[in-house]
């Protein structure tokens, strides 16, 4: 996302991170809500009667003084992907988990080794 993707009556999404009820659905998490102003450093969205600031230099973050409440996202297809590519993340630490997956390591073949080697080197420079 970027600065210029947002303008003041634009309605975005903000998703729940604080909801955790096991009857909850992704679908309720997901709260529309409409943008009041978009500043040099902030954007100001309004959900019912509160306005939230999201910093635009922490990658829209919520600002705030404790844990964020909300994350902000142009669409709910976008909020979609985002959980996606969380838990596909989220998959990959855990195989490299050694304690959870004790023998994996035992179990590549020679070429998943080289491929998995040539991974980790691609993103360690």
């Amino acid at each position: 996302m970027r600065k210029e993707d947002f303008h003041k009556g634009q309605t975005v999404y903000l998703y729940d991170l604080h909801d955790r009820r096991k009857d909850i659905t992704t679908e309720d998490r997901i709260k529309p809500a409409e943008v009041v102003t978009v500043g040099c450093s902030y954007i100001s969205v309004k959900l019912y009667s509160t306005v939230y600031r999201f910093d635009i230099a922490n990658c829209f973050r919520q600002a705030s003084d404790y844990a964020p409440m909300y994350s902000l996202h142009l669409s709910k297809e976008a909020i979609f992907e985002t959980i996606k590519d969380s838990k596909e993340r989220d998959k990959i630490a855990r195989s490299f988990n050694w304690n959870a997956y004790p023998r994996i390591v035992e179990r590549l073949s020679e070429d998943d080794k080289q491929t998995i080697l040539a991974i980790i080197q691609k993103y360690e420079k």
